[in-house]
């Protein structure tokens, strides 16, 4: 049953004691003998007898250990060299480092890049020739614009020294024809491809820097920007070129909502388009990627501050710049395409041109449907807020931009409170000091910057000198016309189910202003031919309920009774029916006051109970101020309105 064991061949004791080959890594020290360089040749030759799986343990085993033992024999004597290391040339690398650092043997000096372009422009300005330098930088843009996917990172960086140094250099017309365009799109690159920003982000800041002193910009910037701003917006949102784009942007006279209140992701001003809007990632090499890193590091140094100089750039050009932008957005909005098939980027370059007073008219009236969109539920958003903050106009666009927005019926949560926050900053001016901080209201900072003449009830006469601090605080002109706006559209046939709410959101935001105004809206609807007094007191329970009692029922009661000198007040038909109607909508609203508190305390101190008195009493406080301005009323306004006999008096 015992087999017998192998025999193996036995070895010669002279040549190597028995015991396992060392591995390859595992190198020997000390003193060797000559003929130890052969032994790893016999310890390499396997056993050519034994049982098969022997054979293959042996084989196993010898494998790993082969390429270490062959290295071995390459290398040379170890007395001869310096010690190596178990990654083999560390040592070396080490006894190199060393006679580096010797200060008796001199460092290589590096051999500094030659930089041709700079040598041949200092040669041409030597000698005054303008057309070669233009020449120069010509042929340097070509260059760069054929090989935009890496380019040549001497060229980039000696055209960014030769900004640095000489910027007027780049401030000629045909330099500045080559250098728009390479802000726009290459039509040889595929069309699905994004286009690298490298040589855009470069083109920008010689732009730039060529520009920064000058006010009067040409209007092919303009015309770049919009073309970039409904392409890949490679530079448009491109953190590296936001100066030079907030300069273009004057040109719109647009005031852009503060990027805490903007929702779509701009990602920091990425330096690419919109990947969401169907463009995709350009195919680059690590290399690459590495190379223009290293780039975009040093353009930061090149590029202006993020808080630079940003000032009106056109305001010579004004008309023809707005003629060029409405064209195209009109040729944009126009295209026979499905309406829910529109650009994010269109909205976006909306967003950033509602300075000009029709883009926001054509804008508003596809605004309802592009928020219900969820693809463009975002920019939207961003869009509607622009609007808002830029109604500033006593025109009729705006008086239309307005009444379209309080049309707008939007049932999700999430829309409806944007829509009253934007809501709140078309009621008035954010002054020049406030700045949002995390303990500021955002409804109070968004108060947006409308001119004091939009939306007034009855307008004022012009005022030849307006003083600067009229024209900030005038914030009740759009109030007015925001809450006539609301109450008409109540009591339409096309009820808007969110007009009690953004009366609210009124009466929240001005408790003083908003019930004088919507006192005198209650007063127009008295002086119709119809008796609008049944409608009218429906109506101001509704309000009365829906706020649940915020509302200011002595400023609104004060409002009521307030003398109105236009002529259709003057010359109206039903003055008696106007004082009587007037007199029943006062003592209503004193009735509509009592709130559920001020019943229980007075309950309570009807049963001699002694609390919550200081609900009764202010309640008592508001009537008795309600009835003094009554007793004013009836003595100083309503005589000058009907004659009325002492009889009437007494009964009222």
């Amino acid at each position: 049953m015992n087999r017998p064991k192998p025999t193996a061949p036995r070895r010669p004791s002279a040549a190597k004691p028995s015991g396992h080959p060392p591995p390859g890594d595992f190198i020997a020290l000390g003193s060797k003998s000559g003929g130890e360089s052969k032994a790893p040749a016999v310890l390499l030759k396997p056993a050519s007898t034994g049982t098969p799986a022997d054979r293959k343990r042996e084989t196993s085993t010898a494998l790993p250990s082969s390429s270490g033992l062959s290295s071995l024999a390459k290398r040379p004597k170890l007395s001869t060299t310096p010690p190596v290391s178990a990654l083999g040339r560390l040592a070396e690398v080490a006894a190199v480092d060393k006679r580096a650092i010797s200060p008796s043997i001199k460092e290589p000096s590096v051999i500094p890049i030659e930089a041709i372009l700079l040598d041949d422009i200092e040669a041409a300005e030597s000698e005054g020739n303008d057309d070669r330098i233009e020449g120069l930088l010509c042929g340097a843009v070509k260059q760069l614009k054929q090989n935009r996917a890496k380019p040549d990172i001497t060229l980039y960086l000696s055209l960014m020294f030769l900004a640095k140094i000489k910027p007027n250099v780049f401030a000629t017309e045909g330099i500045i024809e080559a250098l728009c365009s390479l802000l726009r799109r290459d039509a040889s690159i595929n069309f699905k491809a994004k286009g690298n920003s490298l040589v855009s982000v470069l083109a920008c800041n010689l732009l730039m820097a060529a520009y920064e002193e000058d006010e009067n910009w040409p209007e092919i910037f303009v015309k770049v920007y919009i073309e970039d701003s409904l392409g890949e917006r490679i530079w448009v949102d491109s953190s590296h070129c936001k100066n030079f784009v907030d300069n273009i942007q004057t040109a719109f006279g647009t005031k852009m909502p503060p990027k805490s209140m903007l929702l779509q992701a701009d990602a920091g001003r990425t330096g690419g388009g919109d990947l969401s809007a169907g463009s995709s990632p350009h195919p680059s090499t690590p290399d690459e990627d590495d190379s223009q890193t290293e780039l975009l590091i040093a353009e930061e140094k090149l590029s202006p501050e993020d808080d630079g100089q940003v000032m009106p750039r056109y305001e010579e050009l004004a008309e023809s710049v707005e003629d060029y932008v409405l064209d195209v957005l009109r040729d944009q909005l126009n295209r026979r395409q499905p309406m829910d098939n529109v650009s994010r980027n269109l909205l976006r370059l909306l967003t950033a041109t509602c300075g000009f007073k029709e883009a926001r008219l054509m804008a508003v009236q596809r605004l309802e449907m592009w928020l219900q969109n969820p693809k463009l539920n975002r920019p939207a958003q961003d869009l509607l807020m622009s609007m808002c903050m830029n109604c500033n106009t006593h025109g009729t666009d705006d008086m239309e931009v307005i009444s379209i927005l309080i049309k707008i019926r939007l049932k999700p949560k999430v829309l409806l409170n944007h829509y009253m926050l934007c809501v709140r900053s078309v009621l008035c001016t954010v002054r020049p000091t406030q700045t949002l901080t995390q303990n500021t209201n955002p409804f109070e900072f968004l108060c947006s910057m409308i001119s004091p003449q939009l939306l007034y009830v009855t307008p004022p006469p012009p005022d030849p000198h307006p003083h600067p601090r009229e024209l900030l605080n005038a914030h009740k002109d759009n109030l007015g016309t925001m809450v006539k706006l609301v109450i008409f559209n109540e009591l339409s046939n096309a009820r808007n189910p969110n007009n009690m709410q953004v009366l609210h959101t009124l009466l929240q935001h001005s408790p003083e202003q908003a019930p004088k105004f919507l006192a005198m809206v209650f007063q127009d609807l008295l002086t119709n031919k119809d008796d609008y007094l049944r409608a009218s007191r429906a109506l101001l329970r509704e309000i009365i309920k829906q706020t649940k009692h915020e509302i200011n029922f002595q400023s609104f009661c004060l409002g009521l009774m307030q003398e109105r000198k236009e002529t259709t007040y003057t010359e109206m038909e039903f003055k008696e029916r106007f004082v009587i109607q007037v007199t029943d909508l006062l003592t209503v609203s004193m009735m509509l006051g009592i709130t559920a508190q001020v019943k229980e305390a007075g309950i309570a101190w009807d049963k001699g109970e002694k609390k919550n008195l200081e609900v009764l009493r202010s309640f008592q406080n508001q009537i008795a101020a309600i009835q003094r301005d009554a007793v004013w009323w009836l003595h100083t306004v309503v005589p000058s309105i009907s004659k009325v006999g002492a009889k009437d008096y007494v009964h009222w």
